[in-house]
């Protein structure tokens, strides 16, 4: 009698395997048809990111950052679990497929290397149906382990944001006389400090629970009342069958490790570090960005939208400026300048003075302006919104008219930095008063 478990072979074609995982064409259905769309994702979210953060208080800019970084982690976890499933089960297929364009398996006779090569690998290679066996439960691992992966990580920005929302709401209710960083350290202490303890001491009575009764009935009670919120205790059904299948400990730690690392992948995407230096020897080639000596593609704005990075940056048209007039836009952030325009024109403390001409009226005390290092005589600002973002800025209008042809530098000074007020320099030394500076070359 024939097995009812198992497929009936289809005329013309060799049957599957009789263990292979029966989720294998679904997992291949997902995996192709989201792997490219979620490629898209992360720029998205960079997006969206970016249009919304620097318009925050500056005091709620670290806070908005947290649940960004969760939600690039859990996107970033289904892009590798969905790339790696692909490659381990197109590995799969090719297998399956060979194996039954060769039924015998390998010819060891008509091989060309020496006998001792081949015995040994004779010794070392298990039969066709193990390999295809083996594969097909790396490829089923492997989409299991990222799926519960990236639910950890939702689950923890979805608890994240709960925190923030109840910082902010302790914040403002408070007058905003509490500090939102030392909310969110009681907050999170709240949370977890609690969890984390009596975890430790559920582990300690793992091997003696009978020496504690009461104790162990206490803790019975809380991780029951803890489960009632499944975001909350960081357990999902895939990562358990993971973690208790791949010796306990160690599919934990193989967890935790993923998980830092997928959180740095997106602190780094979020900050836009420079590449590591000195790997592909052009240490004798190094400048720094805004230095004069480099041109850096988010200075101008016919590059700025072919750039991943979508952080908000003073810029200028283009490398070369066609026209009489120098557009330089420079985008504001909220706290940070208004603070710096209150303390270089201390009448706009007062909130019937800080009108909108008053305000523009300050800017050429608070961004200072040199072409070639001739400073600009009383540049005129007047209020602008990035096309790419939509973000509030001022923009300049330079005269430059009398600007030979050829290579020339536009300087900005932060008016508000020590010493900012002192002559520029000529050498190329860069100096500490000079980390506030920034030089953008373009040609006429």
């Amino acid at each position: 009698m024939s097995d009812s478990s198992s497929p009936a072979p289809v005329p013309g074609r060799d049957p599957l395997p009789r263990r292979t995982t029966p989720t294998w064409e679904m997992e291949l259905l997902i995996s192709g048809a989201t792997v490219f769309s979620l490629l898209q994702v992360p720029r998205l979210m960079d997006q969206v990111y970016y249009a919304l953060v620097p318009r925050l208080d500056a005091v709620y800019q670290p806070v908005a950052t947290m649940p960004y970084l969760y939600l690039m982690t859990a996107c970033l976890a289904l892009i590798l679990t969905f790339l790696l499933h692909l490659c381990v089960r197109g590995y799969w297929v090719a297998l399956v497929g060979l194996v039954s364009v060769y039924p015998r398996g390998v010819d060891w006779d008509s091989l060309p290397w020496g006998p001792a090569f081949v015995k040994a690998l004779r010794r070392h290679t298990p039969p066709p149906e193990d390999i295809i066996e083996r594969y097909d439960n790396r490829a089923s691992q492997v989409f299991g382990f990222g799926m519960g992966l990236a639910y950890l990580a939702l689950g923890i920005a979805l608890m994240v944001i709960l925190v923030i929302a109840l910082v902010v709401a302790m914040h403002e209710l408070s007058g905003r006389r509490l500090g939102v960083n030392a909310l969110l350290l009681g907050c999170m202490t709240l949370f977890f400090a609690p969890y984390l303890l009596l975890y430790t001491i559920d582990s300690r009575l793992r091997a003696r629970p009978a020496r504690f009764p009461r104790l162990t009935g206490w803790l019975d009670c809380f991780f029951d009342r803890l489960l009632r919120f499944r975001f909350l205790h960081g357990t999902n059904y895939p990562l358990l069958l993971f973690s208790a299948h791949a010796g306990g400990h160690r599919g934990s730690i193989a967890l935790a490790s993923v998980l830092l690392v997928l959180i740095g992948v997106a602190a780094i995407r979020l900050d836009g570090a420079d590449p590591l230096r000195h790997l592909d020897g052009s240490d004798l080639f190094r400048a720094e960005a805004g230095d004069g000596r480099t041109l850096d593609p988010r200075r101008y704005a016919d590059q700025r939208a072919r750039l991943d990075n979508l952080r908000p940056s003073i810029h200028i048209p283009s490398e070369r400026i066609e026209g009489d007039w120098l557009r330089l836009f420079i985008p504001l952030r909220p706290s940070h300048d208004s603070d710096a325009l209150r303390r270089l024109c201390p009448q706009l403390a007062d909130p019937d003075a800080a009108t909108p001409d008053a305000v523009l009226d300050c800017m050429p005390q608070r961004f200072r302006l040199w072409l070639d290092d001739v400073p600009v005589s009383a540049p005129t600002f007047d209020y602008a919104h990035d096309p790419i973002q939509g973000l509030r800025g001022v923009v300049a209008m330079l005269d430059v008219r009398t600007l030979a042809p050829g290579r020339h530098v536009l300087k900005l000074e932060d008016g508000d930095a020590p010493d900012a007020a002192a002559p520029p320099s000529s050498d190329d030394t860069k100096t500490e008063q000079e980390s506030a500076v920034l030089r953008i070359p373009f040609w006429r």
